[in-house]
């Protein structure tokens, strides 16, 4: 997920270095036995041992995805990983410098191309072990290959959500209900992502993948390189985008609005709140009617009542 700033200076810390300076701080971390440090090619893995078979199979899947994703970072390609598996929440909280919300299960920092991933004994991984580990290889890849230069938050994840296709039709249905409502992010905001709650960054993750997915229909997947490399001599995505595609960002911006909304409003239909919102305007519009209707009956039924009695009145007087 979003990268932030590593709590220790030094990435190569072992497990036993950071329980001393955890210690010193006065909130000790208690570790299990065991932990230990491996390295493989240019993949280092620390972790605890009930943890290392887990630990090599995010190597595996590392070792696997940096080759498919040279396509963007460019051939041959390759950044040392050093992968951090946190048995305990308080572990990965301490490692990530309390900074990841709850509802994160991994975190990278890509300048120092490292990966924190929570332990399967915190974490049910299931179906999620791929798209996760995909995308915060991303990140450190991204991040070595630009380095020492930043790159927009929104280009950065929606970068991210594209190699590791993690998103499916429930944030989809986040942006079309923040369409309806007049709630969509602007390319700027997704840059406080880390700091909303579950919902609004699920809404900030989507848009950022739009975004990617709009350069990349507009000049396929390989004006991709280009921009990292831009981002590479320090320019700043404002000129990136200029030179690359002739057009300014806020041009961008406004046709990615309009793509947005064009493409993904429609999905509001399949929006369990939003049919039950149009059933309820339904029934109470339904409800209306009749009562309406017979309302007006039987105001029709006291006018022709009225009527008749006063012809009987009538009648009654003539007669007397």
């Amino acid at each position: 997920m979003p990268f932030f700033n590593q709590f220790q200076k030094n990435h190569h810390l072992s497990f036993g270095s950071v329980f001393i300076i955890l210690f010193l701080l006065g909130r000790p971390v208690m570790l299990d036995a065991g932990p230990s440090s491996r390295q493989y090619d240019n993949v280092i893995l620390e972790a605890n041992e009930k943890d290392w078979a887990f630990g090599e199979e995010v190597v595996q899947l590392i070792q696997k995805e940096q080759g498919l994703l040279e396509k963007t970072f460019g051939t041959g390609f390759r950044c040392r990983v050093h992968v951090l598996i946190a048995h305990t929440e308080q572990e990965f909280r301490y490692m990530t410098g309390g900074r990841i919300p709850d509802w994160g299960a991994a975190a990278a920092d890509p300048q120092n191309g490292v990966i924190y991933l929570k332990s399967p004994r915190i974490f049910r991984w299931q179906g999620e072990f791929r798209t996760i580990v995909v995308h915060e290889l991303s990140h450190v890849m991204l991040g070595q290959a630009v380095y020492p230069h930043p790159v927009p938050k929104w280009f950065d994840e929606g970068l991210a959500l594209y190699h590791s296709g993690e998103l499916g039709i429930g944030s989809t249905l986040h942006l079309s209900r923040a369409i309806l409502t007049s709630q969509v992010l602007t390319l700027a905001e997704i840059d406080d992502i880390l700091f909303y709650r579950r919902d609004k960054a699920m809404l900030a993750y989507r848009e950022a993948l739009s975004a990617v997915e709009l350069i990349i229909q507009d000049y396929g997947p390989e004006v991709l390189p280009r921009f990292i490399l831009a981002f590479r001599d320090g320019q700043p995505v404002e000129r990136a985008m200029e030179r690359i595609t002739g057009e300014n960002l806020v041009a961008f911006e406004r046709r990615w609005m309009d793509y947005i909304r064009k493409k993904y409003v429609w999905v509001a239909v399949l929006d369990t709140h939003v049919i039950l919102s149009l059933v309820f305007v339904v029934l109470f519009l339904s409800v209306w009617a009749v009562k309406r209707k017979k309302a007006r009956e039987q105001k029709q039924s006291w006018g022709k009542e009225g009527i008749h009695e006063i012809f009987e009145s009538e009648e009654n007087t003539t007669l007397a």
